[in-house]
This record gives structure tokens, sequence and C-alpha cells, in this order.
């Protein structure tokens, strides 16, 4: 999850929820609360879409792959590496 985006939207939400008639602190907290839930279940989801994607064209494109699709028991590791993002102040 890119942190900075992250923040960036839900400063949003707090403010459009502090603008509906009769907020509160509670309010604009369960606003908050329920969109960065909702950013947990999307980013888990992207996540889990990018790695089943990523492992089925590193199977299909490398050699290392092709070997373990002919030996199911041929072990494949991959390194990441993961770019958090960053904003532009």
């Amino acid at each position: 999850m890119n942190l900075g985006d992250a923040v960036g939207k839900l400063k949003i939400v707090a403010q459009k929820a502090s603008l509906v008639a009769d907020a509160d602190g509670r309010s604009v907290a369960k606003a908050y609360i329920a969109a960065a839930e909702r950013m947990l279940v999307d980013d888990v989801s992207d996540n889990k879409a990018i790695g089943e994607h990523g492992a089925r064209w590193i199977e299909a494109n490398t050699t290392a792959g092709q070997r373990r699709q002919i030996d199911k028991g041929q072990e494949l590791k991959v390194l990441t590496h993961c770019n958090t993002g960053y904003d532009l102040i």
C-alpha cells in the first residue's frame, strides 16, 4: 500500500464526514475506520491477485518456472521488493 496515498484519501474521508449534519468525533472516527478497513480489504485482494498473476507468469516465462512445471517437487524461490511510495512536498 502506498501510505502517502492512503493518508491523503483518509484525510478526505474525515473532512467529508465532519461536514455531515450533526457530525461529531464519534461519527467522523467511524467513517474513517470504515474507509481504512475497506482499504485494507482492497489492498489484500490486490496483492493476492498480483501474486497469483506473477506466479503464473514466472512459471510460464522463466527457466526455473518451466522446470517447476515438469517437476512439482522442484523448489522455486523469488525475491521481492516493496516500493512503499512517496510524496513530493
